[in-house]
């Protein structure tokens, strides 16, 4: 069934910067995007009409926190467009171009894209701003690897990021799981959760503060080192609308750990994200 099938591809994986949305990609919509376009390759699972050529639409929105440990929660678009060929050959607008090879138990995939970003105006919450002196973190050339097993209705994945350009140097490695609660024609639900690791060069740019951005800022000079960086737990709705067309659904909680949540940036070790909208196969 496509509904069940999109819900759990959904919760699959976390781990691109956002075409549709306006300016940079914080890591929060970038984890809900690589979701999403991880559902649209999925739709080659249900494609039984001899097709070589597969497009996939998603539209929707997201909140979140304005940036990764902000107590300041912001709404924003969210969107991707896919285009992929049998052979496993994709081309999106999230993830760039890349190669994804599998069948029903298992897949691997890798692609080159670009990665998300910061803008120290992302801080700005009224009269203050605690990203003020920190300057911005640009986004850059990225490669990223994954790969998903299934396990009866138990599904596994794992997703490797690093940095391909000198101002994004830096790994992460999410690993994640999803299990279905209630599966149906109308509609099916699923629970899932993760846990994200991260050296030091990555823990660095998101959370650390140097000695000149300390001087700038008013922060204390501050070290992030490698290790857990945060957790999450969440459930996901899929509502089949047509033959074509999906709407999906879905909230998780997250919770900072280590260095990410000693950081003197971070104002909200825990928070409620939430992601919806529609996803439609050509």
């Amino acid at each position: 069934m496509q509904s069940s099938r999109l819900t759990l591809i959904l919760l699959l994986s976390l781990g691109s910067p956002l075409a549709f949305a306006a300016g940079d990609t914080t890591q929060q919509n970038e984890q809900w995007q690589y979701r999403i376009w991880d559902s649209a390759m999925g739709a080659w699972d249900e494609a039984t009409d001899g097709k070589n050529w597969l497009l996939t639409l998603s539209a929707g929105a997201i909140a979140g926190p304005a940036y990764s440990g902000s107590k300041k929660t912001e709404f924003g678009p969210l969107g991707d467009l896919t285009v992929s060929h049998r052979s496993g050959v994709f081309l999106s607008s999230s993830q760039g171009i890349g190669y994804r090879y599998g069948n029903d138990d298992w897949y691997l995939n890798g692609s080159i894209g670009m990665s998300a970003g910061r803008k120290e105006k992302d801080g700005k919450d009224g009269n203050r701003n605690p990203l003020q002196g920190m300057g911005d973190i640009d986004g850059g050339a990225q490669f990223v690897f994954g790969g998903g097993y299934q396990i009866e209705k138990l599904s596994l994945s794992a997703v490797w990021q690093t940095g391909l350009a000198e101002r994004n140097r830096g790994n992460t490695l999410n690993l994640a799981a999803s299990y279905p609660l209630y599966d149906s024609e109308q509609a099916s639900v699923s629970m899932n959760g993760s846990v994200l690791f991260a050296d030091s060069r990555y823990q660095q740019r998101w959370y650390g503060v140097s000695s000149s951005q300390a001087a700038r800022s008013g922060h204390h000079s501050y070290e992030a080192g490698a290790g857990l960086s945060e957790a999450s737990a969440g459930l996901s709705l899929s509502v089949p609308i047509l033959q074509n067309l999906s709407w999906v659904s879905s909230v998780q909680y997250t919770q900072l750990l280590g260095s990410a949540a000693d950081s003197p940036l971070t104002e909200r070790k825990g928070y409620v994200s939430g992601g919806t909208g529609f996803q439609f196969v050509w």
